[in-house]
């Protein structure tokens, strides 16, 4: 073989893999959600891969014919990327959800042997492009760059365009489907003497293109952020609509009542607001996160004339509310795509009576939404008697929930944590609100609000608070292990 034609080949395959191991974040995000977990997985299983593959494909190049090989391993290869979607839905079926060790199993089913096989590809061009002994390194370390250099370009292509323009599957059909038409090319260029293309290379393919049509992918809308679906099965009022991202249920709307708060945590952000500024009462809200925009639309109903900023990073939920659960933008109701952090950054200081922050990868905040510094930034944007009301997820351990109240508390002189007592305590996991404020909290009103909405919830200030807090942690942008704290 050419030498540039290996190199080339080394390119292809080693840019598939990164291609998979890319899109393999939106495949488990359905099954086990998108957290540091599901990446070091995916990460760690697809270097697995690559590590054997690479030392079995050099084992059989020494001991059978490189050409009489690549076409069948570029071939095997394809077919096993176009099988991973099924073979996913297939292990998550049987094995349901794990956490961390759950990502892993389902990595390894869908992506350990694709990426093996194609990593295969890499020894069996250095043996076929080999002339010379005297210039093994330099012919090793050029199809290592190429391979590499490929890499690159795969991690890039699919990661900026592919995932925000082609579903999942689709993008690893189409990779198969290429990788599987170069391995017959190769085979028709390399056969030597007319040898038959090994039957189980064709099986394999022809197994694999058959299995595609049998995966169903959970999603209405697969963005480059979330699986987003709606689901009226699980509406227990008419007209009801559940928002699903990933593995959560992120959002409750009913069509044609914007003041219908079916979510617990929804109504107790409501009868904070409601208890800081009465109904009619205009103010000026920011919302981190969008999702079915059910608090922004609350605060646009029960108070005419207000402003509602949401900071939602995927434009494509925003156009899913739109589509499927009655979101009307305008009159006074905006929303501004783009990562949370950044576009709060640009907001006006001192100019907003209420931050509520409902952001969610998974079910925990994303990191850099949860530290002091960001924190900071919102207290910077608030005015003086303005408050920040912000939901967060934590199981019965509670160790994320206290580090992050710990965390608003280190920026502002008032913070109120409102939960059950049972979730307090830790006998279950819960949606926990945390108040903070530079002015006092008022926390009668808040109770007898609470009250009204039949929320039968403690709100936990002052020194109980501090006893419940412990030692917990405050969250910086160099320390803030969001994952870790929840699992």
């Amino acid at each position: 073989m050419h030498r540039w034609a290996a190199g080339a080949l080394a390119f292809v395959t080693a840019g598939s893999v990164l291609v998979m191991e890319i899109v393999a974040s939106r495949l488990l995000a359905p099954y086990v959600g998108v957290t540091l977990q599901t990446y070091t997985a995916i990460i760690g299983v697809v270097l697995a891969g690559i590590s054997g593959g690479t030392w079995l494909g050099g084992r059989i190049a020494d001991r059978f014919d490189p050409g009489w090989l690549l076409g069948p391993v570029l071939i095997a290869g394809g077919s096993l990327v176009m099988a991973s979607s099924p073979a996913l839905h297939l292990v998550a079926t049987v094995s349901g959800d794990g956490g961390a060790a759950g990502a892993v199993v389902l990595a390894g089913a869908a992506f350990l042997l694709p990426a093996a096989v194609l990593s295969m590809v890499s020894p069996i061009l250095v043996k076929l492009s080999l002339r010379d002994l005297d210039h093994t390194g330099r012919e090793v370390g050029r199809i290592s760059a190429l391979g590499t250099a490929g890499a690159i370009v795969g991690t890039f292509v699919s990661g900026f365009l592919l995932v925000a323009t082609l579903a999942s599957t689709v993008i690893l059909v189409g990779v198969g489907v290429f990788l599987v038409t170069l391995g017959l090319v190769v085979w028709a260029l390399l056969r030597r003497g007319g040898a038959r293309l090994p039957v189980a290379a064709l099986v394999m393919a022809v197994g694999a293109g058959a299995a595609v049509p049998t995966f169903r992918s959970h999603c209405d809308v697969e963005t480059a952020y979330f699986c987003a679906r709606v689901d009226n099965d699980d509406a227990t009022v008419a007209g009801g609509r559940v928002l699903w991202l990933d593995t959560l249920a992120h959002s409750y709307v009913v069509l044609g009542d914007d003041r219908a708060l079916e979510f617990d945590y929804t109504q107790i952000i409501g009868a904070v607001t409601d208890a800081w500024w009465p109904r009619g009462t205009p103010i000026r809200a920011i919302h981190l996160g969008g999702g079915g925009f059910t608090m922004p639309r609350y605060v646009r109903s029960t108070r005419p004339g207000s402003v509602n900023l949401v900071l939602e990073r995927d434009p494509e939920l925003t156009r899913l509310a739109q589509r499927q659960l009655g979101l009307r933008l305008g009159n006074g109701l905006t929303a501004m795509a783009g990562d949370g952090r950044v576009t709060m950054r640009r907001q006006s200081k001192g100019d907003w009576d209420v931050v509520v922050g409902d952001a969610f990868s998974g079910e925990a905040v994303p990191w850099h939404l949860a530290t002091r510094e960001f924190t900071a930034v919102i207290a910077d944007r608030l005015r003086g008697n303005g408050v920040y009301v912000l939901n967060a997820i934590d199981g019965t351990p509670r160790k994320f929930v206290r580090a992050e109240v710990a965390t608003v508390e280190a920026v502002f002189a008032h913070v109120a944590v409102i939960a059950s007592q049972e979730a307090l305590n830790g006998d279950y996991g819960s949606n926990f609100i945390v108040v903070a404020s530079r002015e006092p909290l008022a926390v009668d009103r808040i109770s007898a609000r609470l009250n009204v909405v039949g929320q039968r919830v403690t709100v936990l200030t002052g020194p109980a608070l501090a006893l419940w807090l412990g030692s917990a942690k405050v969250l910086t942008d160099r320390f803030a292990p969001v994952d870790q704290l929840l699992t």
